[in-house]
């Protein structure tokens, strides 16, 4: 993700221009970046239109002045997904530690503790956070299992509000994983989602048992296609 400056002086976010001299690879989530996302539009429309009504107002300032005041220069907007993602980082980085054997804090429970029980019923851990490689792209894994019949890639998505299935996106997300892991260990793979409430302690659901197969050919590697012919 990131390369050394040339000053010597720390890193900077790696470029095109450097995957190529050094033969590097996309990850999973910039290849789906190119997809179009019609709940995040919508999402961040009205956070934005939310922000500039109940920003106050200042005296003599008209309406375009305000909407780049409070959009472009004191970025209000970014609040509350700074907010909504704080919550995600530590409820991520909490089943992490739990997964590790390490301690969580004690508020953090509630939302954690039945993500990893129901989890627990699916097998055992085999890796966490762990880097896969595919055919042309890469990426992080929340969680890794082995039943007795297969291997399981899961992956955690937080959100306000829980949907009934798994969005196309994060699905391609899966099936880039599992082929890189049904590679890794030659064996049959299942793939599941956990989306966990950022606002009711407890409240999560799995949406498992996709057909990633389906979804990787028809899905996911011909985006990847247009993804490398759009950035030559």
């Amino acid at each position: 993700h990131f390369v050394p400056k040339k000053t010597g002086e720390g890193n900077r976010p790696t470029t095109i221009k450097d995957c190529r001299e050094l033969h590097l690879v996309p990850s999973v989530t910039t290849i789906l970046n190119i997809l179009d996302k019609p709940a995040l539009k919508d999402w961040l429309i009205r956070t934005a239109v939310t922000a500039v009504v109940t920003a106050p107002d200042v005296a003599g300032e008209g309406l375009d002045a305000k909407i780049t005041r409070v959009l472009d220069t004191e970025r209000q907007q970014d609040q509350e997904s700074t907010i909504a993602k704080d919550r995600g980082t530590e409820i991520h980085d909490a089943l992490q530690a739990v997964w590790s054997g390490k301690p969580i804090l004690a508020d953090l429970i509630p939302w954690v503790m039945p993500v990893i029980q129901a989890l627990r019923t699916y097998g055992t851990v085999i890796d966490t956070e762990t880097v896969v490689v595919g055919n042309g792209y890469a990426g992080r894994v929340d969680l890794i299992m082995k039943s007795q019949d297969c291997y399981w890639v899961w992956d955690y998505k937080t959100t306000k509000k829980l949907p009934k299935e798994s969005y196309y996106e994060a699905r391609l997300q899966l099936a880039a994983y599992a082929k890189s892991i049904q590679t890794m260990y030659g064996k049959s793979v299942n793939v599941g989602n956990v989306y966990i409430s950022t606002i009711i302690p407890g409240e999560f659901i799995i949406s498992s048992g996709h057909n990633w197969e389906f979804d990787f050919e028809n899905g996911f590697q011909p985006l990847m296609k247009v993804w490398q012919h759009l950035n030559n």
